[in-house]
């Protein structure tokens, strides 16, 4: 697999001109698996700009995605995104501020959660405008009407909050 990584560095730095400017870490190099069968499929190898704060890190918006194939060696799949970060990278809201705020939103009625521990800082855009949220990790399922379990609704989603004001973002 390192010469599958090799292969797509040099792909991602011949077609994403900003990749050193934009100081892209290693964020995943695995094979994905998306079929039933023994076959695996891409082997996936993601860079994401990465800002280390005295709270942690924050996904930037900057990224690169590229895909090979692992039996043969060519590009499966590539996928960039370079943009100026225009937004701070110091929230307004603690991590345990923007969970709270997660479990005030959901439902109480019907749901079944497991943890809500995990979150992470991520520059995102709503209404094309950058912004700081919490993408706070919610492992559990709700059902929209209690009297009907069998339509329960996810078993693991991201609520984003909004890292300056605490509000939810509503998905577009």
């Amino acid at each position: 697999m390192d010469e599958a990584k090799k292969q797509a560095l040099e792909f991602a730095k011949e077609h994403y001109p900003n990749f050193d400017k934009a100081s892209l870490k290693l964020v995943k190099a695995e094979l994905e698996d998306h079929t039933d069968d023994d076959l695996k499929g891409p082997y996936g190898i993601e860079w994401r700009q990465i800002f280390e704060t005295e709270l942690g890190e924050v996904k930037g918006p900057c990224w690169v995605s590229v895909s090979i194939d692992p039996y043969t060696g060519e590009l499966f799949s590539y996928n960039s995104h370079y943009d100026e970060t225009r937004v701070s990278v110091m929230p307004k809201i603690t991590k345990e501020e923007a969970i709270d705020k997660v479990k005030e939103h959901l439902p109480q009625e019907g749901r079944s959660i497991r943890s809500m521990e995990e979150a992470a800082l991520v520059i995102t855009y709503k209404d094309k405008k950058q912004m700081l949220v919490w993408d706070v990790h919610v492992d559990g399922s709700f059902a929209p009407d209690s009297s009907e379990p069998e339509l329960m609704i996810a078993d693991f989603f991201i609520v984003r909050v909004d890292a300056f004001t605490g509000e939810i973002i509503k998905p577009d």
